[in-house]
């Protein structure tokens, strides 16, 4: 339920960075990767309105917000939630338009869990 939420967080956020008045394509892209060693990565990218440079540091800092009317509680929520399941979030200026943002999660080796998937 908590990595749902991560997720639906994700996802939300980037249509938000996305619905400005702008007149370029709206694409949010989420895609799955392994990652290094017993890891996989997981990308929710958006065409939006990107990020500063010098703000991706504080964007997991509680209430801090770069979106009017935010409460600033998403990133940093949806971090603890990922690095208490042993994974990490962090964001990224694309080279294009918008955001990316990463987490990492360890990969589920244990078989009976997985069964009724």
């Amino acid at each position: 339920m908590q990595l749902q939420q991560v997720s639906l967080n994700l996802v939300m956020n980037a249509v938000e960075a996305m619905s400005s008045g702008s007149e370029r394509p709206r694409e949010v892209v989420m895609a799955t990767a392994n990652a290094d060693g017993d890891q996989v990565q997981v990308t929710v990218a958006d065409s939006g309105v990107g990020l500063v440079p010098n703000t991706i540091g504080k964007i997991f800092d509680p209430f801090y917000t770069a979106t009017p009317g935010g409460m600033g509680m998403g990133p940093s929520i949806s971090r603890s939630i990922l690095q208490a399941h042993g994974g990490w979030l962090w964001a990224a200026v694309n080279d294009g338009p918008g955001t990316s943002f990463h987490f990492t999660l360890p990969k589920c080796h244990d078989e009976e869990s997985n069964a009724g998937v």
